[in-house]
């Protein structure tokens, strides 16, 4: 008021001095007055027509104003009453629960989609992505019959490194915004700067991803360079930013071009999380200061970031170190210390997202109970501080070992460091001591209750976390007790430690889980006003995402028990099973694809829910227990999958069934081992592609040692089925359309006065000839499966290309060629005997073959051992005559040498 006052009288003072002015110099006067006057009267006019508008504009304003004033008081009634009802609205309508929800529960306050939720589900997805794409490009290359990774499996593989920074970068933004609403009591924003620094961060992770995925694009693909898979060249396991040297590009400017996307992703990425960092610790704090957990966050983010931006560092200065001509041995030692104080200390700092899970979800839980400005209990506050400090310790420590010690190659990569005693006796300690930790932060989470006693019962998504947790670190702990005795008691239970490190690649999937789950909470809560939760659907999906990862490693843990091995497993951490008996192999199987069916089922599942969850359906299902409809539903979800699952058990297990019919060859048919390295069937093609075909030579007799390595190695076996006709007789009759070998090397070796290796094999497959069931047939089932019916077994075409041989005679080393062999109708060879010894008849026949077209050809190699007889006859003539008679008879008493038996090699 005092302001339009102050224009208005400014008005009437202008007025009242050109209605002065317009009296005593008026149109009469004269002169510059005259003019004077006439321009003070055009003034007069304008600046009446602008007080009338600024009087129509002041009550314009007023009367919004009003109105706005009205809105908003309106607006509050709205909320006062909506609190009051919120009081006494029963919990079962937004929680499933018969509870009423306590009288000093707040509300806070949260816009429909925050930047924060925005970034951590754009990390969340594209990580989830990747890896059930990998899962996809895994499976796919397991049924389509290759026995290499593929071109995609691998980049894909590589790319998933790069997701293990989205969990971390998550917590951290969720950290942020949970102390923002606390200080602000729910009202507060991030400033844009920190969403812009979140933003950043995320946009370098995906630029991370791409270029990892463009890198083979760049690269020359034949080279001697690129003889190495893509995903060796661009480092192992722990290495997060792919490596740019080692690689081969079509020219400098690729190289150039792939350096330059590289620094402009880390800067985003480094930039982005020391602006969030900066941004929480610098934020004016208003209700209360910056929590424990949130403070436990900022430093596990610092020290993990650090870690692996280290290595990064580390293994480009030893690139350039190696490279470089002038470097000597110092500075090349130097660089390797540096390495693998890194590669010591990614070790330890694996398990800080799942920390910061933990730390997040007891300070989410006491908001719960009490928001805006709950806390966990002051001793878990503690514990938090003491579990931080410890981690951050052990990574100290971790440095120290991987410093001094000596480094060996564990199991799946994992880099391994032997130093002394007392480093690893301050590393284990303060390892053990983060997790003694735990044991209070998950009690206080349990049982943490409200300023007035209540306790909350916990939420399904905060269920499946602690589960996953409990999950998680048993692994983990079980880890660090098998290496605590290694180290310090200088004890190694290798197949303990091999099988849960196999069980890490388990749970590896964990802490991504855990952050879609609770990102998924965060996003009921948003749009619910603190009281919804995700859609009872959503909530089954978590549950199974859950029974799949324990089924995972259970297997992991409980397949030692029959096998008295370490347990395998594959890339996304399922135990594999190559072995007798094939049930038990079956078994494992199909518990592989049951659990892989349902994780990454869920896991779309749950990122479906989150796009499509609105407020009507942000709540948990209120029927009653018993509910026939849902029973069904998921009645028909499980059969379905153990459909899947069979079906393609059954298509792993035929390329087994073959794999182990080759094996089971061995002693009985040949009297030697077998050995197939893998065995992959193309469901589509229907063929299987067995790799790694090496017959070993005769058991040595009378003190003789073979030189050569083995008597046989096939570079590529493929055995045609008819697949039709297996699912149509149910696996009675198998059809085998052509059986074709390629790349066959066989290696004869002869020494004076004994039999050869190839001699060896058919003296024990001619022995075997004519014998009643009871010593052949009979054994040979015996090895077989019992369990399983040995379908009938038919054979048409069988194929053996480029074969080759080399002979090693008297230490003399000769190589020969031989041609292919091909048998149009392969079955009309086999004899008439019971469908158990048909695998092992194709086996014996299929080498008899070889070895005579190899004997066949032996008389190139007889030649050369004929010249070199008569040499040293000529040679022993000169010295004396007794010795050239007992040279005489030494050469006789080799048959292969007799005239008589080059005349049998002849009729053969």
């Amino acid at each position: 008021m005092q302001s339009l006052n102050f224009r208005a009288l400014t008005s009437i003072i202008v007025l009242l001095a050109v209605d002065v002015s317009g009296i005593k110099f008026g149109r009469n006067g004269g002169g510059h007055f005259g003019r004077l006057a006439d321009a003070a009267e055009t003034v007069k006019d304008d600046v009446l027509a602008i007080q009338k508008d600024i009087v129509e504009m002041l009550a314009s304003a007023s009367a919004f104003a009003v109105k706005e004033e009205q809105k908003v008081a309106h607006d509050v009634m709205e909320v006062f009453h909506e609190a009051d009802s919120m009081k006494q609205t029963p919990v079962a309508e937004v929680a499933g629960e018969t509870k009423n929800v306590p009288a000093f529960r707040k509300q806070l306050y949260f816009r429909p989609v925050s930047t924060t939720l925005y970034c951590v589900m754009t990390l969340t997805i594209q990580s989830l992505l990747i890896y059930t794409a990998l899962a996809l490009a895994r499976n796919a290359d397991e049924l389509s019959g290759e026995l290499k990774t593929s071109k995609l499996t691998d980049v894909l593989s590589t790319a998933s490194r790069s997701s293990v920074y989205s969990s971390m970068l998550s917590m951290l933004f969720v950290g942020c915004r949970m102390y923002i609403l606390a200080t602000t009591e729910g009202l507060g924003e991030p400033p844009n700067w920190i969403k812009a620094c979140m933003v950043s961060a995320t946009v370098g992770m995906l630029l991370q991803i791409l270029l990892v995925l463009t890198m083979p694009l760049m690269i020359k693909q034949e080279t001697s360079v690129t003889t190495k898979a893509f995903s060796e060249l661009a480092g192992d396991a722990c290495d997060v930013h792919p490596r740019i040297e080692p690689h081969d590009f079509h020219n400098g400017r690729v190289r150039k071009a792939a350096w330059v996307v590289q620094l402009l992703t880390m800067i985003s990425l480094y930039g982005g999380t020391a602006g969030v960092v900066i941004g929480i610790v610098t934020f004016p704090a208003q209700t209360t200061q910056i929590s424990p957990a949130v403070q436990c966050t900022i430093m596990l983010s610092i020290t993990y970031f650090g870690v692996y931006m280290m290595l990064w560092f580390t293994r480009v200065h030893r690139d350039h170190v190696d490279e470089d001509a002038s470097s000597n041995e110092q500075q090349k030692r130097f660089a390797a210390q540096w390495e693998a104080c890194a590669l010591s200390m990614s070790n330890v700092v694996k398990k800080a997202p799942m920390l910061a899970v933990i730390f997040l979800a007891a300070r989410m839980r006491a908001l719960q109970l009490d928001p805006p400005l709950g806390m966990p209990p002051r001793w878990a506050q503690l514990c938090f501080y003491m579990m931080t400090a410890s981690l951050v310790l052990e990574t100290v420590f971790a440095a120290v070992v991987g410093a001094t010690g000596e480094r060996e190659e564990g199991y799946y990569g994992l880099h391994v460091f032997r130093a002394g005693r007392m480093a690893h006796t301050l590393q284990h300690t303060f390892a053990g001591l983060v997790y003694v930790g735990l044991i209070p932060v998950f009690l206080a989470i349990m049982l943490m209750t409200g300023p007035d006693g209540t306790a909350a019962p916990l939420s399904p998504t905060m269920k499946c976390v602690q589960y996953f947790s409990f999950l998680y670190f048993s692994v983990h702990i079980g880890q660090w007790v098998t290496f605590f005795v290694q180290d310090i008691f200088r004890k190694h239970y290798k197949v303990a430690q091999d099988t849960l490190l196999a069980a890490g690649v388990s749970v590896g999937f964990v802490p991504l889980l855990c952050i879609l789950f609770v990102a998924t909470r965060m996003r009921a809560l948003q749009i619910t006003q603190q009281q919804g939760s995700p859609q009872g659907w959503a909530q089954d999906c978590m549950v199974m995402c859950v029974f799949a990862t324990f089924v995972q490693v259970l297997c992991c843990l409980l397949l030692p028990i029959f096998t008295n091995a370490s347990t395998e497993v594959d890339g996304d951490g399922n135990a594999t099973f190559d072995a007798r008996p094939m049930v038990g192999a079956y078994a494992v199987v199909v518990i592989k694809y049951v659990a892989l069916l349902s994780l990454h089922g869920g896991v779309a599942a749950v990122c479906i829910a989150v796009f499509t969850m609105t407020p009507e359906t942000a709540h948990s299902s209120t029927q009653s227990a018993f509910d026939l409809q849902k029973l069904i539903k998921m009645g028909i979800t499980t059969l379905g999958i153990t459909l899947v699952a069979l079906m393609l058990s059954s298509a792993k297990v035929i390329g087994m069934a073959i794999k182990l019919g080759i094996e089971s060859a061995d002693q009985l048919v040949l009297g030697t081992d077998i050995h197939v390295g893998r065995a992959a069937l193309s469901l589509c093609e229907g063929y299987v592609n067995v790799g790694g075909v090496v017959v070993e030579n005769p058991p040595p007799k009378n003190g003789r040692a073979w030189k050569s390595s083995c008597l046989m190695k096939v570079d590529k076996l493929l055995i045609k089925i008819n697949m039709w006709r297996l699912i149509k007789s149910l696996g009675k009759e198998f059809q085998i359309n052509a059986i074709i070998l390629e790349g066959l090397h066989l290696t004869v070796e002869k020494s004076f006065g004994s039999n050869s290796n190839v001699g060896e094999i058919q003296a024990h497959i001619e022995s075997l000839t004519g014998k009643p069931a009871a010593a052949g047939q009979a054994a040979w089932a015996s090895s077989l499966d019992a369990a399983l019916p040995v379908p009938e077994i038919i054979v048409n075409l069988v194929s053996i290309r480029d074969i080759g041989a080399s002979a090693i005679m008297q230490g003399t080393p000769f190589t020969i060629q031989i041609g292919d062999l091909v048998f149009e109708n392969f079955q009309e060879k086999l004899e008439k005997k019971g469908s158990a010894t048909v695998a092992g008849d194709i086996v014996a026949m299929i080498m008899q073959t070889i070895f005579k077209s190899v004997i066949a050809n032996t008389p190139f190699i007889s030649a050369g051992v004929q010249t070199a007889k008569k040499a040293v006859m000529g040679v022993a003539s000169t010295v004396a005559g007794g010795v050239e008679q007992k040279g005489k008879e030494l050469f006789e008493c080799v048959p292969e040498l007799s005239p008589r038996n080059n005349q049998r090699q002849k009729k053969l």
